[in-house]
C-alpha cells in the first residue's frame, strides 16, 4: 500500500466520521515476487529474478500463503476505490526520483 494513498483514504474516513476496522490497500493483487518483477521491469533491469518460497526464509512470524485484503467496505464508506497497485508503484517510484 502506497503511503500517500493510505493517508488520503485515512483522511476521507476521518472526514466521514466513520468508525470501525477497515482494510486499506491498493486495488488488485500480486505476490511479492510479481511486485518485485514489475519494479525491476519498469526500471529496465535485465537480470534474472528467481521466485523463492516463504518457507526458505527464517521470518520471526508465520505469513499466510494468501493474504489479499478486501477493500469493499472502505470503498463503500468513502465513495472511492483505492488506486491499482501498479499505479501506486509507478507514482511511488516517480516520487523517489
Amino acid at each position: 500500500t502506497y503511503a500517500a494513498d493510505l493517508a488520503e483514504a485515512t483522511l476521507k474516513l476521518i472526514d466521514t466520521g466513520s468508525q470501525g476496522l477497515y482494510h486499506v490497500t491498493n486495488a488488485g493483487q500480486c505476490s511479492r515476487f510479481e511486485w518485485a518483477a514489475y519494479i525491476l521491469k519498469i526500471r529496465g533491469w535485465d537480470g534474472v529474478l528467481k521466485p523463492a518460497k516463504s518457507s526458505e526464509f527464517q521470518l520471526p512470524a508465520e505469513r499466510p500463503a494468501y493474504s489479499v485484503l478486501d477493500n469493499f467496505p472502505l470503498a463503500r464508506t468513502i465513495g472511492v476505490e483505492m488506486p491499482p497497485w501498479k499505479d501506486a508503484t509507478d507514482r511511488f517510484l516517480k516520487a523517489m526520483e
